[in-house]
């Protein structure tokens, strides 16, 4: 029986180009309180072919994106995997570094589930995304997607003082 119980591991595709932090969320996985099955692409190209040659069976549960990467970054290949038919519906959660509200903004609206910003304390990250495997487990153990839905874009409003210039008006 795996960790999960009676049902199979939670897939996940990490697109990440940092090996530290590839490692890093490979033994967040190992360690995650769920069975976690991680497959990694280094880039959004590497990734798109990956999930592009697979039957609709055989997607993942989850797709971890980071938005920085080689040949094809984050934002496209998010944009490509929601115009694809037969890849829109891969659950796509942003991880990082950037805590800049265009990033966060324009994420959701290529269709990411979430979007983490990389905490600086690592203790905080590794919480994160064990919750994060949690929720996805759970949901896809009843055969469902994910009991998580996505978070909104902050508003202007949810902003620091100091981050809002006088007379400046939100993007859309």
């Amino acid at each position: 029986m795996s960790r999960n119980g009676p049902t199979r591991p939670l897939a996940v595709l990490l697109v990440e180009d940092h090996p530290a932090e590839v490692e890093l969320i490979r033994s967040i996985a190992r360690d995650a309180p769920v069975a976690v099955e991680l497959s990694v692409a280094r880039d959004g190209e590497q990734a798109h072919r990956w999930l592009a040659g697979r039957g609709a069976t055989a997607q993942p549960d989850l797709v971890l994106l980071d938005l920085n990467l080689p040949r094809i970054d984050g934002r496209e290949l998010l944009a490509r995997l929601r115009a694809d038919p037969a890849l829109r519906s891969i659950p796509v959660v942003v991880l990082s570094s950037s805590r800049a509200e265009h990033d966060i903004r324009e994420a959701y609206g290529l269709g990411a589930r979430r979007y983490i910003p990389k905490p600086r304390a690592l203790a905080d990250f590794v919480a994160e995304l064990e919750r994060l495997f949690e929720a996805w487990a759970r949901g896809t153990a009843k055969g469902g997607v994910s009991p998580a839905s996505p978070a909104p874009p902050p508003r202007p409003a949810d902003r620091a003082p100091s981050d809002r210039r006088a007379g400046s008006s939100p993007a859309p």
